[in-house]
């Protein structure tokens, strides 16, 4: 996945303007998830926000994104 910034809510208490709330990616207990340009993917937690960069936007490269970055979420949740 890489790397993963986590933003406390007394910092930051809304999603920034210019991301679309989705369905798309692995819940993982958030209560909304985000997709922005470039591959960001935000995940809003009660207390945080979650933010990191995907290699593949799934929006735009579906089966690089399931191949290179779902596989393996999805392996390591079985393990």
């Amino acid at each position: 996945m890489g790397i993963k910034f986590i933003i406390d809510k007394s910092i930051m208490q809304n999603p920034p303007p210019w991301v679309d709330k989705t369905v798309i990616g692995f819940p993982m207990d958030s209560v909304a998830q985000y997709r922005g340009r470039n591959g960001l993917h935000i995940r809003e937690y009660e207390d945080r926000f979650e933010v990191h960069v995907d290699a593949f936007d799934p929006r735009s490269h579906p089966l690089l994104h399931m191949a290179f970055e779902c596989m393996p979420t999805v392996i390591r949740l079985i393990i």
